[in-house]
């Protein structure tokens, strides 16, 4: 962290990291999977969920969101150049990343940290180790010079970063903080956390076939990553009849079946199996439960709060009207992420009036179903600028 290193200029980083993101998705994709199965994660899942992250590692979207993002004050140029009004992009020199056991969450702000050209740590959790060695290697290869190191932390020297990024629980957040407010310290960097939040499904039924379909796409969503991610729905709300609520739960649950074959998602820990033992038996003594998988689907009898059930299970809620979305969820809208929304085809006008709701109650991004795990580059992450917070804008006068 405290080796002085000149990073290449903004042309040649955006060329590498090009390299980079080929190195871990396209050409060293099977390696990249290795080291994911090697955290403890299925291989067939590692797979699938490797090509999900490549559409948001996309070199050409991140760097058009970043130039977006940064065009009120002259763009990346600025990092290099005053503008004509005399603008100037300050970005960090060092950053240090935690990132949590999923592999590849906190890969995104890493990249945006390189076309900043900041000098970069990443501390893994214990259970992403493998995945983030191979991160620091690849980045490494590519660059030739230590622009990305991995490290064992925390460190000392952390507390002189210009902005430590926290992506995981807010248990780990709560550590960081205490740890970078060292009694004596003078300088303390910016500390950013992100996380903590939850995410659901929403079908509006149109008494078509479309309904079929975005349960098969929401079984995978809750399944991939065992649910633990941010994206992964916890809940689905099923506007419609009863008798079209109870087909649509069946086909939701035989979804999670064939998506917990399909990404090698058969077995779980002892001490989650225990924990699937008294949710399932929970559920099945108190409501109407559907599903012969690891994962299930639950009628919910009470509002949304965002809690887990169990590995792949999900609350279906009821609701008859648009009205209702709100009063179905008791998450503040902070604890919110993303919403996958199924709406028959063609209904542009409805699937409007659900998208600004969903806006409205606190969700930050909406998607279709199936691409909850699929953020595009442009995504801000947790609702927020990507960078903005990190970076500072100083103007001379002229």
């Amino acid at each position: 962290m405290s080796v002085s290193i000149d990073l290449p200029p903004l042309a040649e980083r955006v060329a590498l990291l090009r390299d980079i993101t080929d190195r871990l998705t396209g050409r060293g994709a099977r390696d990249t999977v290795d080291a994911i199965v090697a955290d403890g994660w299925p291989r067939a899942m590692a797979e699938a969920g490797l090509r999900m992250h490549a559409r948001t590692w996309n070199p050409d979207g991140l760097l058009a969101a970043l130039q977006a993002e940064l065009s009120p004050f002259g763009g990346l140029d600025a990092l290099e150049h005053p503008t004509r009004d005399g603008a100037r992009i300050i970005a960090p020199d060092r950053i240090v990343h935690v990132w949590p056991a999923l592999p590849g969450a906190g890969l995104t702000p890493c990249l945006f940290g390189w076309l900043l050209g900041a000098r970069q740590v990443v501390r893994p959790s214990s259970r992403g180790a493998h995945f983030a060695r191979r991160v620091g290697e690849q980045w490494l290869a590519a660059v030739g010079l230590p622009a990305l190191s991995v490290e064992e932390g925390p460190k000392e020297e952390w507390r002189g970063a210009d902005v430590v990024l926290v992506s995981g629980t807010d248990e780990t957040l709560d550590a960081v903080r205490e740890f970078l407010g060292h009694a004596g310290w003078r300088r303390s960097p910016r500390l950013i956390g992100y996380g903590h939040r939850t995410s659901v499904g929403v079908v509006v039924d149109g008494g078509d076939d479309s309904t079929s379909a975005h349960a098969r796409a929401l079984a995978t969503d809750a399944v991939m990553w065992h649910q633990q991610g941010c994206f992964s729905p916890r809940a689905v709300f099923f506007c419609g009849d009863h008798a079209r609520l109870e087909r649509f739960a069946q086909e939701l649950a035989e979804g999670i079946v064939e998506a917990e074959a399909e990404l090698g998602a058969t077995e779980l820990g002892a001490a989650e199996l225990g924990r699937r033992a008294q949710a399932r038996g929970v559920a099945e003594f108190t409501t109407q439960v559907w599903g012969d998988g690891l994962g299930w689907v639950q009628l919910a009898t009470e509002p949304h709060s965002g809690a887990s059930l169990s590995a792949h299970a999900l609350e279906l809620h009821h609701i008859r009207r648009l009205s209702d979305l709100s009063g179905s969820i008791a998450s503040p809208p902070h604890a919110l992420q993303g919403a996958a929304l199924g709406t028959p085809p063609g209904a542009h006008v409805q699937r409007r009036a659900w998208s600004d709701a969903l806006a409205r109650v606190g969700f930050n991004r909406i998607c279709h179903p199936g691409m909850l795990q699929q953020p595009p580059p442009s995504w801000s992450h947790d609702g927020a600028p990507n960078v903005l917070d990190w970076v500072r804008v100083c103007r001379e006068d002229r």
